[in-house]
């Protein structure tokens, strides 16, 4: 390595990288803030609703308020939405509740929403997790949506 910086001009182009490597790092250029969403909330509402395009927002509900999950799902792949990850004490679960998005089809064959109603049973912060898969199969979920809720 000394035989490598003994070499005439090697150790000022060494000293010039440095120099321009610190030279960019004085830059004026700031990296933009990250935006943050506000939390999602309906304040005196009996429910708020909730669909993917809100996926990974804060959410807050008050103790009376209902939480309206709906997630859009196609009839005919086979995968359905299910809730895979809520710690228990804050909302309690009801559904999913399939709604068709045409009438005269099957539930087999249509595309449509899938519902879960959640009501809060106490205070408190829990994060939900909703993935699309086919049931009962160990492949990677096709979607994942989660939110974090707050009830006060």
């Amino acid at each position: 390595m000394n035989a490598v910086l003994s070499v005439p001009g090697v150790r000022k182009g060494i000293w010039m990288a440095v120099l321009v490597a610190l030279a960019g790092c004085a830059s004026d250029i700031k990296p933009k803030p990250v935006a943050v969403q506000p939390p999602v909330k309906a304040v005196g509402h009996q429910s708020l609703t909730v669909t993917e395009a809100q996926a990974g927002a804060e959410i807050e509900l008050g103790r009376e308020q209902e939480l309206v999950v709906r997630l859009t799902s196609v009839g005919t792949n086979g995968r359905e939405w299910s809730l895979v990850d809520m710690a228990p004490g804050v909302l309690v679960a009801s559904g999913p509740k399939f709604q068709r998005a045409l009438v005269g089809t099957t539930d087999d064959d249509s595309s449509g929403l899938s519902i879960w109603r959640l009501r809060p049973s106490a205070t408190g912060n829990v994060s939900l997790r909703f993935e699309y898969r086919r049931p009962r199969n160990t492949e990677a979920a096709a979607a994942v949506v989660t939110y974090a809720v707050t009830v006060r």
